[in-house]
This record gives structure tokens, sequence and C-alpha cells, in this order.
């Protein structure tokens, strides 16, 4: 598997709605994490896309401190 992960130091969405908007780009978890500056569907995609590869996709929120979002996938065959 390769990883790909991406780190802010920021302010972060609390952990639980994070998870949220990467299940549903809409409804009050959007919402509220408008406030945030984030916008929901971006994540959502990604987990669409990382999802059909076989992959997954994690996202780790300290509140004020830091999140981390992060996606693993398979690592291509060698030799087509």
């Amino acid at each position: 598997m390769v990883e790909v992960s991406l780190s802010d130091e920021g302010p972060s969405l609390p952990q639980e709605q994070a998870e949220s908007l990467l299940e549903s780009p809409l409804g009050e978890a959007a919402s509220e994490a408008e406030s945030f500056g984030v916008d929901a569907m971006p994540l959502y995609i990604v987990r669409l896309l990382v999802g059909a590869m076989g992959g997954g996709v994690r996202f780790q929120s300290r509140p004020g401190k830091l999140s981390r979002f992060a996606f693993t996938v398979p690592r291509a065959s060698q030799g087509g």
C-alpha cells in the first residue's frame, strides 16, 4: 500500500464531524464544517475515488492544534 498524507496546524474540525463529512457532503456536519472554512464535497469525492481503487481514507483531528488527512491505495503492480 502507498500512503499519502497532509497535515495542517490551523484550526480543525472535531474528529466525529470530520468522519461524518467523509460519509456525506450534505447535511448538518457539512454546514458546520463551512464555519471552519472546510468544503465537504472534495473530501467526499476523494473517499469515493480512493475506495474505488481499493484504498481507504483517514482523518485525525486535535481541534485547535492539528488535523491530518491521509489515504492509502494499493501499490501498482510492475509489468502490466
